[in-house]
């Protein structure tokens, strides 16, 4: 099996973090669970490289030992602990006990005794938190895990509006510090809609492989470009569904690159436990850029599709004991 580590394939870079005042979005689902990404992220701030050297000694991760480390802020919204979190960035090679200090887990939890109305008090003591520990740091990242599961506990709206809270603190400090944003979800319709067609569509090119790659997945992508009358039949589905419009569809204007973690369109493999799609949002977004402007480069070995706004680019992975490693395409 031809693979690589996975930070190798990375649009935004193998040697740091999604900076530069940088919104990204992951989309998972239920078959496929995207944390290991925020892990990555998580272990990218840290310079956690030198461990990874184990792994793959031909790895550009050799290269981090003189990377400089930024902070993670990382707002944990779901039911994994602390300890979970950090036994995860050490199972693929970040060196945790000696960086804790780096680390900054904020846990947000709805007291069962809240009085009704006032729900949104819990956030806006949770943004002080962040805000006062970002204003302390030069470099930092902010990961959201997840807003699916925000919005379950506070409801869309308020969801929404402390998401573009954390954009806007991170925008206020882009001249001065560099920071960025990564936001988690995990209950996006419209991935799991594109996950049923592509199970009962395998076999025919209606979904993001081979030369049909066109757009995102989740959040309203659905992984092609829809005309009129397949996105009005799309809006109905979610009406029926949720009672109203997916409201992560919205998160996309404020992402600069969307990163969906989908199964594999033919089923479970043993080799290949899923798939990433790296879009990067050119029309109203900075897109996959580094700190000077330029495009940041992937290594070409995985396949790739662009149009005016979107370019995407796609490899299988797989997740393993020795970590996440990226799996050539072959299409």
């Amino acid at each position: 099996m031809n693979s690589v580590a996975l930070v190798d394939t990375l649009p935004w870079g193998y040697d740091k973090p999604p900076t530069g005042g940088r919104t990204i979005l992951i989309c998972d689902s239920v078959e496929t669970d995207g944390r290991f990404l925020l892990h990555t992220i998580a272990s990218q701030c840290l310079s956690a490289g030198s461990n990874q050297k184990k792994i793959d000694a031909i790895s550009a991760q050799s290269k981090l030992s003189s990377s400089k480390k930024y902070h993670v802020v990382w707002i944990n919204c779901g039911i994994k602990t602390e300890e979970s979190i950090l036994a995860a960035m050490k199972k693929i090679g970040c060196d945790v006990r000696t960086q804790s200090q780096m680390i900054h887990i904020l846990n947000v939890s709805l007291p069962t005794d809240i009085v009704e109305g006032k729900e949104d008090d819990c956030l806006k003591q949770i943004y002080r938190n962040v805000s006062k520990s970002v204003s302390s740091f030069d470099e930092y990242v902010i990961i959201v895990d997840d807003v699916s599961a925000l919005s379950t506990f506070f409801g869309a709206k308020i969801a929404y509006t402390f998401v573009k809270m954390l954009k806007r603190l991170v925008q206020r400090y882009g001249k001065e510090k560099d920071g960025g944003l990564v936001i988690r979800a995990s209950h996006d319709l419209d991935q799991e809609n594109y996950n049923i067609q592509a199970s009962r569509n395998n076999g025919e090119q209606k979904n993001v492989t081979g030369s049909k790659v066109l757009n995102y997945i989740g959040a309203g992508g659905m992984g092609k470009l829809c005309d009129s009358e397949s996105f009005a039949a799309m809006e109905i589905a979610s009406r029926y569904e949720l009672h109203e419009i997916a409201w992560e569809r919205a998160l996309v204007e404020m992402a600069d690159g969307i990163v969906d973690v989908t199964p594999l369109p033919s089923g479970f493999a043993k080799d290949v436990h899923g798939r990433l799609v790296f879009t990067g949002r050119w029309g109203g977004g900075l897109g996959w850029l580094d700190e000077e402007g330029k495009t940041a480069v992937t290594k070409p070995f995985s396949n790739s599709s662009s149009n005016t706004n979107f370019s995407t680019t796609i490899v299988n992975f797989c997740c393993s004991d020795a970590g996440v490693r990226a799996i050539r395409l072959r299409v």
